[in-house]
């Protein structure tokens, strides 16, 4: 039989979840928010916790929570800990073969890997009901996080934003600029890359990806964007914009393949450097239904 060891008679499972929660976040009123409780209840939950244990989980001061030692011990078991018992409660709760599959992409994705991926789903389950979300990667990750997804197909985010979730890389995008064929920009790039700042743009939102790796290249070239920007993830609205209102849209090559297969859109000649991965995101406890295993599957074939 095995040891009973006191110590687990006197855990909480709220104490494992606001250590998390601070880890998540790196601050205890970042923290309190989430958990939508006060800033002196966590430290209260916390150091209930540091006493149960008889060890400092947590370095805490005026510019955040940072893991000791030993709390990065602890972490790796109780976040495992954690996500055992909400695969039990989700066994209880739900029937797999029933409950949909919840798909996690980014716009730029949905209309052209995301169709494939699916297209291949439904040969290997074909009674299978898929629901897509599309947002953007930090919003699709937390969501992920809170299980209210079961995969994402995304990009690698920072370290921070990555707690309890693993990403498994499938392929690399270029980066386009691309504009309606026979814009005035097709007669002016050549003599003048500073033109390109001189019409209305379509971007990524702040903080994306997709929008550094435009700042980055309009910074190279120079450019400084002065006649107007649309901030959007929606490729329907940008492709509009491109084809009927004169803007140029940077973004990822799956995005706008389509457009300049059918000569919507072209690409400008620029060979630009970034490319953005693209890949499968799960919590670190993995595939948790035979939907999800199968969608894994037909992604990692290609």
């Amino acid at each position: 039989m095995a040891r009973h060891d006191p110590i687990l008679g006197r855990l909480r499972l709220r104490q494992l979840q606001c250590f998390l929660t601070v880890v998540r976040h790196g601050h205890l009123g970042n923290a309190a928010e989430a958990l939508a409780i006060s800033q002196p209840a966590v430290t209260k939950t916390l150091n209930e916790l540091e006493e149960t244990l008889g060890v400092k989980l947590l370095d805490r001061g005026r510019h955040g929570a940072k893991l000791t030692p030993e709390g990065a011990i602890f972490l790796r078991h109780a976040e495992a800990s954690t996500g055992a018992l909400q695969l039990a409660i989700d066994a209880l709760g739900r029937a797999d073969e029933d409950a949909p599959l919840l798909l996690g992409a980014l716009p730029t994705l949905a209309s052209t890997f995301v169709a494939r991926l699916l297209a291949g789903l439904r040969a290997e389950r074909p009674h299978a009901t898929v629901r897509v979300i599309t947002d953007a990667n930090d919003a699709l990750l937390d969501r992920l996080r809170r299980r209210e997804l079961d995969v994402v197909i995304g990009r690698l985010a920072d370290p921070a934003r990555m707690f309890g979730l693993i990403f498994e890389p499938l392929f690399a995008e270029n980066m386009l600029l691309v504009a309606a064929p026979g814009h005035p920009v097709l007669t002016t790039l050549a003599a003048d890359p500073a033109s390109l700042g001189e019409h209305p743009l379509v971007l990524a939102p702040p903080d994306t990806l997709l929008r550094h790796s435009a700042d980055s290249f309009f910074a190279r070239l120079g450019v400084t964007p002065a006649g107007g920007l649309v901030e959007t993830l929606a490729d329907s609205l940008a492709l509009a914009l491109v084809r009927d209102a004169g803007h140029l849209w940077f973004t990822a090559s799956s995005a706008a393949r389509r457009a300049i297969e059918l000569g919507e859109a072209v690409a400008l000649p620029f060979a630009i450097p970034s490319k953005e991965p693209v890949g499968l995101l799960l919590r670190t406890e993995g595939p948790t239904s035979p939907a999800v295993q199968a969608l894994v599957g037909v992604a990692r074939a290609g």
